[in-house]
């Protein structure tokens, strides 16, 4: 089954073919730290040592909404670097429940502030639909990071 999503968000020129790592892991409370160690790895190797602490932030953020809020089985990490920024895409296959931002409280809540955190650390993010033919199989919470 080959997966088609709607237009990323950055486009590569067609001369310059841009090779993504992934990662494909059960969405579970460990895949988090995995998550992360699996960003840095790629930022690390691209010599973008100053984006790893908000990319790890972030893709902890987003990661753990899948796996406490999603209801898949499966989750996907990708990491794309475009030299002058990096984009980090989390794919889940459960279209139906996406994520929000919602208010958390100052005094007593303890999250609630995840993608609120995604927004502020990265230069753009959003949330795109995964389509398989004529049929949505899964969603793909992104951020890119400059």
């Amino acid at each position: 089954m080959n997966a088609a999503t709607l237009p990323a968000p950055c486009i590569t020129p067609a001369d310059d073919p841009i090779r993504p790592f992934q990662l494909l892991a059960p969405a579970t409370p460990p895949t988090v730290r995995v998550a992360r160690e699996f960003v840095t790895t790629v930022l690390e190797a691209g010599g973008h040592l100053g984006l790893m602490d908000d990319a790890r932030l972030c893709v902890s953020d987003v990661v753990s909404n899948v796996v406490q809020h999603a209801g898949s089985a499966m989750l996907s990490v990708q990491v794309t670097d475009y030299g002058d920024r990096v984009l980090v895409e989390v794919r889940d296959d459960n279209p139906a429940l996406r994520p929000h931002i919602r208010a958390a409280a100052h005094d007593r809540d303890e999250t609630g502030r995840g993608l609120l955190l995604v927004r502020e650390l990265s230069s753009v993010c959003g949330l795109h639909l995964v389509w398989d033919g004529l049929v949505v199989v899964g969603k793909c919470l992104w951020f890119e990071l400059r």
